[in-house]
């Protein structure tokens, strides 16, 4: 059951772990999340499913780096390194759990950024 906990309950973990292969910088971690939480935004609510998330960020993450933008997004709904694709999670989660784990996600970089 543990493995599966982030479907029920949103996660806690370091920014640092946003991080994919911990070489990405927070600021660049704060830019990916906060444009595809723009993108997320823009999807009807009854449109939201893992092929208009993925339609609606696949294009900027191919641009800037996969792994830098589907890392941090995926970490950000599940907390963890192994967990389905972050478009399957965001069907189950829907958008407004969704965007709140990535809002969260933000938070914890501004912290992080603050103290550093």
């Amino acid at each position: 059951v543990d493995e599966v906990r982030y479907y029920f309950d949103a996660p806690t973990y370091e920014a640092s772990a946003l991080s994919f292969k911990g070489e990405t910088p927070l600021n660049d971690i704060r830019e990916h999340l906060t444009t595809v939480c723009d993108a997320l935004q823009n999807i009807a609510d009854d449109q939201f499913g893992a092929e208009t998330v993925k339609a609606s960020v696949w294009d900027y993450a191919s641009e800037v780096g996969r792994g830098a933008v589907l890392w941090p997004m995926r970490y950000a709904l599940s907390g963890k390194e192994k967990s389905p694709d972050p478009f399957s999670l965001s069907q189950v989660l829907g958008k407004a759990e969704t965007l709140s784990r990535l809002k969260t996600a933000l938070t914890r970089i501004e912290e992080a950024s603050s103290r550093s």
